[in-house]
């Protein structure tokens, strides 16, 4: 899957450009963004012309036999394909960087131990019977959250264990850690949300110590952290713990897709 941004230089881009026109212009970069997305461009008329908003085929053409590269498999930017490398290679160096980050002792052997893939916690079917409570017991405050503790999967305590989730603790740890930087504080524990830390807890967080590093991680996001510009009249985005533990979020944070090089 391609990155949802890429970099544009103006100064090379301009230096290239100088002699086209408005129109050419548009095409050229409706077709940047559309070979980002889908690579090398097929060498078909009409779909060219309907990717570049209906633009005369002569203006198409003309843009890529002057910038673009026609080869087996399309026509292929040069200059675009230099980006994509830099981007799988940067993702990749992204991805090692946060399993080292977030590697785990294994504190019976000594051995140490990674996060492992995201979403394998969470297919594991969940407990009809009811679940051990701790000193918080919240029960769902909307159908939403209700609905949601039962439909995703979430895991439960083994029937007659105690439940060994340190949910307070790890509230604690996010309003002392995220809470104090300008994220949303967490007031209250609904089951669905405590469902959500068990998987992260059980499956890929572990002790308090990676919990403290995946916060402190996520801190380095200017996206997570409402850094990023918005659009007019938008309030940024900031990450909640809720909306950190759930799985499709983590996947995201795991992967590094909210960090910037």
């Amino acid at each position: 899957m391609a990155q949802p941004w890429f970099p544009l230089y103006p100064t090379d881009y301009l230096a290239d450009t100088r002699d086209l026109s408005a129109a050419a212009h548009g095409v050229y970069l409706l077709l940047l963004m559309e070979s980002w997305i889908r690579g090398p461009l097929p060498d078909s008329p009409k779909r060219l012309r309907r990717w570049a908003a209906d633009a005369p085929e002569k203006v198409v053409m003309m843009v890529l036999q002057r910038h673009w590269i026609l080869k087996s498999d399309g026509w292929v930017n040069n200059r675009l394909e230099i980006e994509r490398d830099k981007a799988r290679a940067f993702s990749e160096r992204q991805k090692a960087n946060i399993i080292k980050r977030w590697s785990i002792p294994r504190y019976d052997s000594g051995i140490t131990r990674t996060i492992p893939e995201p979403y394998q916690d969470d297919t594991r079917a969940p407990d009809p019977q009811p679940q051990p409570q701790e000193d918080l017991r919240s029960p769902p405050d909307s159908a939403s959250d209700k609905s949601e503790a039962t439909s995703v999967g979430v895991i439960t305590a083994p029937k007659g264990r105690a439940d060994p989730c340190p949910y307070q603790a790890i509230v604690a740890l996010w309003n002392e850690t995220c809470g104090a930087a300008g994220l949303p504080r967490c007031e209250k524990l609904t089951e669905a949300r405590k469902g959500h830390m068990r998987a992260r807890w059980g499956n890929g967080l572990g002790e308090l110590p990676g919990w403290k590093r995946f916060f402190e991680y996520i801190l380095e996001s200017d996206f997570l952290t409402g850094q990023t510009p918005t659009i007019k009249g938008r309030p940024p985005f900031r990450a909640s713990l809720d909306w950190v533990v759930r799985p499709e979020n983590y996947a995201k944070i795991y992967e590094g897709r909210y960090h910037a090089d």
